[in-house]
């Protein structure tokens, strides 16, 4: 039986420093929208009843779809669904890290990181919705020093 060969990049386990998704609570508008439609449902008919229960599933699929990562030698977004997605970039393509955060994310402890880069199509790579994002900035920033 032939050896087969694939062009794939694979990442080691030591390779990554962290991995993360985007926190619950930044798709809470989503989650408190399906509640919303599930229980307004009582009084309208079992399709709602349906169309709720699907917005929650929807967007717990989707949350959960999009990985972002922190390795040794750069940072990647990973959106894996039906087809995937990677965006990578080295730590030398990065030139700014910003942290945005409304009054809401601030009360709730989610952001997002926005990395601007050189090299990329897009030009930027969001970590959205993530817990603590200070602290994500503060750990590439100091990958982008050493």
């Amino acid at each position: 039986m032939a050896e087969e060969t694939t062009n794939q990049v694979s990442v080691s386990a030591e390779q990554v420093v962290a991995t993360m998704h985007a926190h619950p609570l930044a798709y809470l508008v989503y989650y408190l929208g399906g509640v919303f439609i599930f229980i307004v449902s009582y009084w309208y008919g079992y399709l709602y009843t349906a169309v709720g229960l699907l917005v929650l599933l929807v967007s717990e699929v989707l949350r959960r779809a999009d990985t972002f990562s922190i390795l040794e030698d750069g940072v990647s977004r990973n959106f894996s669904l039906f087809s995937t997605k990677r965006v990578f970039t080295g730590y030398d393509k990065i030139q700014t890290v910003t942290v945005i955060q409304s009054a809401l994310d601030r009360i709730l402890g989610v952001g997002t990181v926005v990395l601007i880069t050189a090299g990329l199509e897009e030009g930027t790579i969001q970590f959205a919705g993530v817990m603590k994002p200070y602290e994500i900035a503060k750990m590439i920033q100091d990958r982008l020093s050493a």
